[in-house]
């Protein structure tokens, strides 16, 4: 018996070993192509057999399988990312071998911030919020940041003119749009006009898009709405990015940027160069009053370009450190400049703008359920005219009537922009599924403006006090929120708004009530500006006695999603009352004394509402098209005269078609991508509506630590241009159908 049991014994270790000999180890770890972090529960299965494992926390694998299985490919998939087959031909035992998954189109769930002031998935945010994705803005064949907000969300429209392209979002203007940078104001305007062209396009993660009423969280200017521009962070390790785009009329954009990231801390350094030659709509210019008064109404040959040249360079320096697991720190500065150049027979200087702007932010995690962070943040924007002849210029000053020369390479200054900022905060859990966010606020606001202002330059202060409460209940969350401002020139105001989420995975109902306000510019508040022409003599001025612009906001949405299909709805009612505006007063005895003719006054006389409706439909088909569309029905009108506002649109849409495809070389992306607007009105002028379309291609090849993506498009397919003389209102500034190449090498 004992020898029975001898001889088994022997015959099961002779099995294993001649099985062990016929077995083989694959060991890997699976990274995001983009971040390089690792993926955990990424799915591994062996090609024709029920063999699988998947990677754990920290991206790593090992499969066991026997050499004798005739399979040999590993195929690759997760949630969110492209699925990939691998050659088991690739692995060597002996070595870790790694694997990269590119994010599909569609996504992960995306981790958003704006509307709530606390991280959020964005299919369990209370409040209604719209991203763009880097991804998309990578695939699209767009130049800037104001491109890819028209081509992807409807609500947002942008009313050019030679002065630049007015952002208008559910109706209501730029002034009443507040756009972030990380969260950070984006400071200094030219006529109520953001330069979004500031943002290096290749260096935004993602676009996020909160609609209404948000000064509870906010404070001024968040009536329409927020934009948040969120930058990429550096991934592990070192990485170089350069991004080159060539197109039509001499436009190019470079922008190079080198990172490193570590455990400890972070260095991101980002240089751009943009430039264009601009063009012509029309060779014609529309007629002067002076000239219409002499009876020439004909359009008279002109220089003017609707789109003029310009070149722009940008730096952007980020340091982050975390000491440790609790405490980081965050710096980030930047230097832009930019000049728009007109033709010099047409005028005698050139528009320069220069931006300067610092952040410091820290953070520390008082426990897991408790942190605080600090803010501080200083943005210095100026606005000057650079000459390139001999201009004699006049100026108005308290009676006071003198001459002024310039000369070639003078520089003049017309606004000098700074905003301090600081904000402590701090997010509490607390018991019942509770969050608490509460905080403080100090803003410090100057203005110079040469023969603008009494004295050339005025300065307000604003301090402000905020808390809200997020509570969370099985399928039920609210969210509720106040704000108190104190302004140096109103005095107080209290901003509250309340929001709620109701719904699971496939059907979901947001709404939301707040109110909003703006408060009055320091141009609004103390302006003094004396002006000639035309014969007359004009006097501008300020009002310190003016009311802030406030408005009531509620709106209601309501979403499905069934499986690969998001379809969602939403309607809004906007009401902002005490509306800033000019208005003709008497003279005083000293204006008449100064020759004064009119005498305008900022006043608060006006009241609009715009209401509408949004719908948006995406559908990802396979795991290679998808398809989404928009549509905005915005109805936007000045109260007391029942007419439209000027330059809003009643109907707007965009659409986007994407396919891609994937070889083991190379992967392929062709999409199409189109925006129109109905007419529009100024006044009693019409603007044409109109539609664009453009088409892009891109040619990803990944070798090793290596990606390089190559991009070929055409602009306005149709062909479509305004060319009505220069001087009237554009419906749009496209030069017409046009081609771009671009190309963009990673390394990591």
């Amino acid at each position: 018996m004992s020898k029975f049991f001898s001889l088994t014994f022997v015959f099961i270790i002779g099995t294993i070993s001649l099985f062990a000999q016929d077995q083989t180890v694959l060991r890997g770890k699976v990274l995001n192509a983009d971040t390089g972090l690792p993926i955990q529960g990424v799915q591994i299965v062996l090609d024709a057999s029920r063999l699988g494992t998947s990677t754990d926390i920290r991206g790593y694998f090992q499969l066991n399988i026997s050499t004798q299985i005739k399979s040999k490919t590993l195929n690759l998939s997760c949630i969110g990312f492209i699925k990939r087959s691998v050659p088991i031909s690739n692995f060597n035992n002996k070595r870790e071998f790694v694997i990269k998954l590119s994010p599909s189109v569609e996504g992960l769930s995306e981790v958003v911030v704006t509307a709530t002031g606390t991280s959020h998935r964005l299919e369990s945010v209370p409040v209604r919020t719209e991203v763009i994705r880097g991804k998309q803005i990578e695939l699209m064949g767009v130049s800037n940041v104001e491109e890819t907000l028209s081509y992807v969300n409807p609500s947002l429209s942008f009313s050019p003119n030679a002065m630049g392209s007015f952002m208008k979002m559910n109706g209501l203007g730029n002034d009443y749009i507040l756009v972030l940078v990380n969260g950070k104001r984006m400071y200094g305007d030219m006529g109520g006009n953001n330069d979004l062209n500031r943002i290096p396009l290749s260096n935004v993660k993602q676009i996020e898009v909160v609609k209404g009423a948000s000064s509870s969280l906010y404070g001024s200017e968040a009536i329409a709405g927020v934009i948040n521009i969120i930058t990429k962070e550096p991934v592990f390790g070192v990485s170089a990015y350069n991004d080159t785009y060539i197109g039509a009329y001499g436009q190019l954009r470079q922008n190079n940027q080198v990172a490193f990231r570590s455990k400890k801390w972070s260095s991101t350094s980002t240089v751009q160069y943009k430039k264009s030659d601009g063009w012509q709509l029309s060779e014609y210019e529309k007629p002067s009053r002076k000239m219409i008064k002499k009876g020439k109404k004909d359009p008279v040959p002109t220089l003017a370009k609707a789109s003029n040249a310009f070149d722009d360079r940008s730096f952007v320096q980020s340091f982050e450190l975390k000491p440790n697991d609790k405490l980081s720190f965050r710096t980030t500065g930047s230097l832009y400049d930019k000049e728009v150049k007109y033709p010099v027979d047409y005028k005698s200087y050139n528009s320069y703008f220069t931006d300067m702007n610092l952040s410091v932010d820290g953070e520390y995690l008082l426990s897991d359920v408790a942190k605080l962070s600090f803010e501080g943040y200083f943005d210095n924007y100026k606005y000057k005219y650079r000459y390139n002849r001999k201009y004699n210029i006049a100026y108005n000053d308290n009676g006071e009537s003198f001459q002024k020369t310039f000369y070639d390479g003078d520089v003049q200054l017309n606004t000098n922009q700074s905003l301090n900022s600081y904000n402590l905060k701090g997010v509490f859990t607390l018991p019942f599924q509770n969050t608490l966010n509460v905080g403080a606020e100090y803003m410090d606001e100057y203005l110079e403006a040469p023969y603008r202002f009494e004295g050339d330059k005025a300065e307000a202060f604003t301090t402000s006090i905020y808390a809200q409460n997020e509570w969370k209940y099985q399928f039920i969350t609210l969210v509720g929120g106040l704000r108190w401002v104190n302004h140096e020139a109103f005095g107080s105001i209290i901003c509250p708004k309340v929001s709620a989420l109701i719904g699971n995975d496939w059907v979901k109902l947001r709404s939301s009530w707040g109110e909003g306000f703006k408060a009055p510019t320091l141009k609004e508040l103390y302006y003094h500006y004396e002006k000639e022409g035309m014969g007359s003599h004009y006097l501008y001025l300020g009002n310190p006695d003016l009311k802030p612009q406030e408005s009531k906001y509620v709106d209601a949405s309501l979403e499905f999603r069934f499986k690969n299909v998001n379809f969602s709805i939403s309607g809004y009612h906007n009401n902002v009352h005490n509306l800033i505006n000019y208005k003709i007063i008497p003279n005083t005895d000293e204006a008449d004394m100064l020759g004064v003719k009119i005498t305008k006054q900022q006043v608060n006389i006006d009241e609009a509402l715009t209401q509408g409706v949004d719908v948006a439909f995406d559908w990802t088909i396979g795991t290679h098209l998808k398809f989404s569309t928009g549509y905005s029905f915005v109805d936007a009108k000045d109260v007391e005269t029942d007419f439209v506002l000027d330059g809003v649109s009643k109907h707007q849409a965009t659409a986007q078609l994407a396919w891609l495809s994937h070889t083991k070389l190379v992967d392929f992306n062709y999409s199409i991508q189109g925006k129109g607007q109905s007419e529009r009105y100024y006044g009693k002028e019409k603007v044409d509506g109109f539609m664009l379309w453009n088409f892009t291609t891109n040619h990803l090849v990944t070798f090793n630590k290596w990606r390089c993506n190559v991009k070929l498009g055409i602009d306005n397919l149709l062909d479509y241009t305004d060319d009505k003389p220069y001087g009237y209102h554009y419906s749009t500034l496209n030069p017409g159908r046009t081609y771009f190449a671009g190309v963009q090498l990673y390394f990591n």
